[in-house]
């Protein structure tokens, strides 16, 4: 699923590069020379050839949540694609949904919630003919819980949810329906996904919210547009509604831009009790708005958004005020390159600096969000000829800067392997830096078998299987070690037909805690009934090594804290459950 664009140990930088001086503190700055620096990058979906990132949201264990889709071009089905990554973007686990065999589902938003689980938000044609909301709630290893359809009686898009004080959730966007009944909504529901209020809300012939953020009394902010019936009344222009807990209006406000027709896109936190609202309007100029807690205007400030550049309308609080990101193409006689531009805005929104910089392979920009360093990590598209799929880049921020690259381990990029005896295979390594770059390895790497009766390897890894049995290969590089589990069956049997039962393990899912292990142990009961411990005659993997492997008894071994799967095969049967690896408690 996931391809390391970073392949040098060098931990030389990727292609960003800086256009105009940015200074030093800025977390996207290198502290020495000024430029931009990009601290990881990955692709993800390559293998599935058309998946698309929409949203990317920071995690409480520093990682991420990216909302995605895959497009099936041959059947015409696009799936949702929510994507769990680590704190060096590297894949902890993906969930493909889709939702009543539909043809298309789509998700524009997912958010962590308190019960450490995800909750991600979209819209659905309903068997009515309308669009209305459909909610998903995942577990943290990405297992769907629960999924729940909203039909109101007219076509709702949601665009933004939030949990609120009290764990429970509003959700907002766009709606359509007939002249003069036309409204914006907000639902507020449980955690279970049952309603507790719907308001619907009217300010003029048509209005919309397109962005909703909780408040820390329980309440919730939104923010959107309101218009007349032919769009020619450039007086409506922004709403912004404060309602409580219960779902009430607090207050309103309403800014304009005659005569131009003005929109609000966004919300976000000042970081001072206050709340920062993004805007455009029909003239392609951009608006920033700081109000306090009671919804009074602090500034009001326009910018001129220069001809072709698209921003990202969402606002990023810094220590020196405020971020905005846009993307454009800058064109020469015989070539045209996508750049990037990072607007620094001071807490009087008055524009401090602007940068402008690459990102290696980015088609275009879809998602952003702060990281918990300071620095910011985007959602791109990446495209070529024949399929497109998903970047993350993360910028450095000013206290993680990119110094002296470190080895932090290797890994067979197999998890297993299973050949007939007499028959050979290559082993490969990876080699995994401090950057999350990752280097294939071409020497230097010593292989040694457990039983070499079993099969034997070579210098360069080539393996050889000599008879029916079950061995660990092991690699070697740098004090690093990783081990492969080998299999070799007879000549022939590479393949067996399924016998008939049922093949299970003990558990459905298993968890433990860095530096420790516990036993699994496989069962087979046969169509007769007769339960039998086939423990010893199955193989066991670990989609990654790095988190969990298993030694030649079949006990589980937990590396490091992280979440993976495990397989286990008997007999042309698999059985594949989680496993979950935890920190070690530190005493007090």
């Amino acid at each position: 699923m996931l391809r390391s664009i970073i392949r040098k140990a060098s931990c030389a930088l990727l292609s960003l590069t800086l256009v105009s001086g940015i200074a030093a503190s800025h977390g996207y700055a290198s502290t020495e020379t000024g430029k931009p620096v990009i601290e990881w990058s990955h692709q993800y979906g390559a293998e599935d050839r058309f998946a698309s990132g929409q949203n990317i949201t920071s995690t409480s264990d520093e990682g991420y949540i990216v909302t995605g889709s895959i497009a099936d071009k041959d059947s015409g089905i696009t799936k949702a694609n929510i994507l769990k990554l680590n704190s060096s973007g590297e894949l902890q686990w993906a969930q493909k949904y889709q939702h009543n065999n539909i043809r298309t589902t789509q998700f524009d938003q997912t958010i962590e919630t308190k019960d450490g689980g995800y909750l991600s938000i979209g819209s659905v044609l309903n068997e009515n003919g309308r669009y209305g909301i459909l909610l998903i709630k995942l577990s943290a290893l990405g297992a769907v819980e629960w999924n729940k359809e909203y039909d109101y009686g007219f076509n709702t898009y949601s665009l933004s949810i939030a949990e609120t004080k009290d764990n429970n959730f509003v959700m907002t966007g766009r709606s359509f329906g007939w002249s003069g009944i036309q409204y914006t909504y907000v639902l507020k529901i449980n955690p279970g996904g049952q309603e507790i209020w719907l308001k619907m809300l009217k300010f003029s012939d048509e209005q919309n919210f397109e962005d909703i953020i909780a408040t820390p009394d329980g309440g919730s902010i939104a923010v959107g547009s309101q218009n007349d019936r032919y769009f020619n009344d450039p007086n409506l222009g922004v709403v912004i509604s404060k309602l409580n807990a219960n779902g009430d209006q607090v207050w309103t406000r309403k800014l304009s831009a005659a005569p131009s027709l003005r929109m609000g896109l966004s919300i976000s936190s000042s970081g001072d009790g206050g709340y920062v609202i993004y805007g455009e309007d029909s003239a392609d100029n951009l608006y920033l708005t700081r109000i306090d807690a009671s919804g009074k205007v602090l500034w009001d400030k326009e910018f001129n958004q220069p001809f072709g550049q698209s921003y990202f309308n969402k606002v990023f609080p810094t220590n020196e005020g405020y971020a905005l990101f846009s993307e454009f193409e800058k064109r020469s006689t015989n070539d045209k390159e996508r750049k990037y531009e990072l607007s620094v805005i001071d807490n009087n929104g008055e524009l401090s600096s602007q940068n402008e910089f690459t990102v290696k392979d980015f088609s275009y920009l879809k998602g952003l969000t702060a990281s918990p360093d300071g620095g910011y990590v985007l959602l791109g598209g990446v495209s070529d000829a024949n399929n497109y799929y998903m970047q993350v880049t993360k910028l450095a921020g000013p206290n993680n800067q990119p110094g002296e690259c470190t080895l932090d381990r290797i890994s067979f990029t197999d998890s297993g392997k299973k050949i007939a005896a007499g028959e050979h295979t290559q082993a490969a390594v990876n080699a995994h830096y401090s950057d999350g770059s990752i280097e294939a390895l071409k020497d230097s790497v010593s292989f040694t078998s457990e039983d070499e009766n079993t099969a034997t390897v070579d210098s360069k890894g080539v393996i050889t299987g000599i008879r029916p049995g079950i061995t660990i290969i092991h690699a070697v590089y740098q004090g690093h070690s990783a081990q492969l589990q080998i299999e070799v069956t007879k000549p022939g049997s590479e393949n067996p037909e399924p016998v008939e039962g049922t093949f299970y393990l003990d558990s459905e899912e298993y968890s433990l805690t860095e530096g420790t292990s516990i036993d699994t142990v496989a069962y087979f009961k046969d169509k007769d009934g007769k339960i039998n411990d086939v423990t010893k005659q199955s193989i066991f993997t670990s989609d990654n090594p790095s988190v969990v492997d298993y030694d030649k008894d079949g006990n589980i071994n937990g590396i490091r804290a992280g979440i993976t799967y495990i397989t286990a095969e008997y007999q042309g049967k698999s059985y594949r459950v989680f496993v979950q690896v935890v920190r070690a408690s530190v005493p007090n």
